[in-house]
């Protein structure tokens, strides 16, 4: 519950590696129980992310059926990260450029913008499709923005250390850092000629983003545009902006809502 998840495991057996799926999402958990102790580990499909609980400090994780457990769910993580990277490719391959969405028009945009892709939807309807590639350029996922807002990964795709480059990386200058599509296109129009903007898709992939732009362009100044969560009980745009900025020593601007606007982001300013 404390990373976002809501499920019950079933732990009838002695140990077993299963996959779940509830209104925050899907993913897959192993365990392992040792008398009146447990080793359990699970997994978000959608983040990458993995966490692991033991119960006392005394258990041993060199415990051949444990290891072969985790080899297992890593093995069907890979398979899917793959199975995804081929799906995002043939959406791609099938999708048009240059063409306008109802969800840009509704940010406010009056064009599209070369990097993204456009599709039409079972309700003949455009959706808009985001790449999100790798520091190597290689595409794995996508993200699906529909003409109401909804936005979805593909399924096991890989999101950790994914983004999307809204202009490519000047040989100097800036590197502007965004969470969404939109906040990236506002904060392009509102910055220097040939800035760069990367989206990072969520706050939480802002600390993975920035790292590796860091470790790609160690002479680069980077500028986290974060999401200002200020309606919220923890500002969640504002820490995860500020964790990825002491990371790598970038700086922060903020979009400067008072308590009685709704806004967040520099799209809503």
């Amino acid at each position: 519950q404390s990373h976002g998840q809501t499920f019950t495991p079933d732990l009838s057996e002695s140990h077993a590696f299963k996959s779940f799926k509830n209104e925050n999402g899907k993913g897959w958990y192993i365990y392992k129980r040792y008398n009146d102790a447990i080793v359990f580990t699970f997994g978000d499909w959608k983040t990458g992310d993995k966490y692991t609980f033991k119960s006392t400090s005394d258990l041993d994780f060199s415990d051949p059926e444990y290891i072969a457990l985790q080899e297992k769910a890593e093995a069907l993580r890979e398979e899917k990260a793959r199975d995804a990277r081929l799906h995002a490719l043939s959406e791609l391959n099938k999708s048009g450029q240059n063409m306008m969405t109802p969800y840009l028009e509704k940010k406010g945009f009056t064009d599209t913008h070369p990097t993204l892709h456009q599709i039409l939807n079972h309700f003949g309807e455009m959706d808009l499709l985001v790449p999100m590639q790798d520091a190597s350029g290689e595409i794995w996922n996508l993200q699906r923005i529909e003409p109401e807002g909804t936005k979805s990964f593909l399924e096991g795709g890989r999101t950790k250390g994914l983004y999307h480059l809204l202009r490519p990386v000047p040989e100097s200058g800036v590197i502007y850092l965004v969470e969404g599509l939109s906040t990236g296109l506002s904060v392009l129009s509102l910055v220097e000629d040939g800035a760069c903007a990367v989206v990072a898709f969520s706050a939480t992939n802002l600390l993975h983003v920035a790292k590796l732009l860091r470790e790609k362009h160690p002479t680069h100044k980077i500028i986290v545009c974060a999401d200002n969560d200020h309606l919220k009980d923890l500002n969640v745009g504002l820490k995860a902006a500020c964790d990825a900025c002491l990371a790598v020593g970038a700086e922060i601007i903020y979009p400067p809502f008072t308590i009685k606007q709704p806004g967040t982001d520099w799209n809503d300013l």
